[in-house]
């Protein structure tokens, strides 16, 4: 896509939601260790930041892939809460 190409005269090559889903989570699980542990760093993503998003993406799992992945969705969120370093704000309101 340049800015030659008009508006609406070209779209971008669409793949399905499960191979994106796929894809996302090979890469998201191919740098998992590489990242720092969780709480050690507050200036870039962590290990604790990427367990979320894979937690949070199983939790969707079934919409993007039509199979349910909520046993990997608690796995992962346990290991955020186990991990000792994330705590929830005494006050709700005070969480978001």
């Amino acid at each position: 896509t340049t800015e030659a190409d008009g508006v609406g005269k070209f779209y971008p090559k669409q793949i399905k939601r499960a191979d994106l889903f796929e894809y996302i989570e090979d890469e998201l699980l191919a740098i998992e260790n590489l990242l720092a542990e969780p709480g050690t760093s507050s200036q870039q993503a962590d290990q604790g930041a990427l367990w979320m998003l894979l937690a949070r993406m199983y939790l969707n799992a079934e919409v993007y892939t039509g199979t349910p992945r909520w046993a990997d969705c608690i796995t992962y969120a346990n290991k955020v809460i186990n991990s000792g370093k994330y705590e929830l704000n005494d006050n709700y309101r005070q969480n978001f």
